[in-house]
């Protein structure tokens, strides 16, 4: 996977480098220079106006939540290509920029992610790969600092949680 991403950038950078070089020979360096800066100063005008725009939809119920994170997360992601100089970037950035579009992409993310947790026995989900989680975390114990795990080295999760005694104060069980 690591290796396809890094290969997917070398590709993506030199495609850019190509587009752009095409261009300045087509229209004039300064002007491509130009045209790439108009366009992530619009886009990001934009991605402006669309992110204050997100809360008011979703508090109109017009998307569901899980809708809502992936069309911010493609907010966030389109601006960022829109920063990136080069035209290819430019035109994913304004894909994921325009509502129709972005609502379609989230759509097509949201099923993918679903029909990929479909084909996953529900033991494999929660099931550890290798050790436990917090194996950085060295106390002298097994326990999980944040939510109060703990691990018997047998495999097995013991799950402590708090209750309230009579006089207030809370104890570990």
């Amino acid at each position: 996977m690591c290796r396809f991403v890094f290969l997917l950038g070398i590709g993506l950078a030199a495609g850019e480098l190509v587009l752009m070089l095409r261009a300045a020979e087509s229209i004039g360096g300064l002007e491509t220079f130009s045209l790439i800066i108009l366009t992530a100063a619009v886009g990001l005008r934009y991605a402006r106006f669309e992110t204050a725009s997100l809360p008011m939809r979703l508090q109109k119920q017009q998307v569901g939540t899980t809708q809502a994170a992936l069309e911010a997360a493609l907010l966030s992601l389109g601006a960022f290509a829109l920063l990136v100089p080069g035209f290819i970037t430019d035109a994913f950035g304004i894909l994921c920029l325009i509502p129709p579009t972005r609502t379609l992409i989230a759509y097509f993310i949201y099923r993918r992610i679903q029909n990929q947790m479909q084909h996953i026995p529900a033991n494999e989900i929660f099931a550890r790969t290798s050790g436990h989680p917090f194996s950085d975390y060295k106390s002298g114990s097994d326990s999980d600092p944040v939510s109060g795990r703990c691990d018997n080295n047998n495999g097995d999760i013991i799950v402590v949680q708090k209750k309230q005694k009579s006089d207030g104060q809370e104890s570990d069980t």
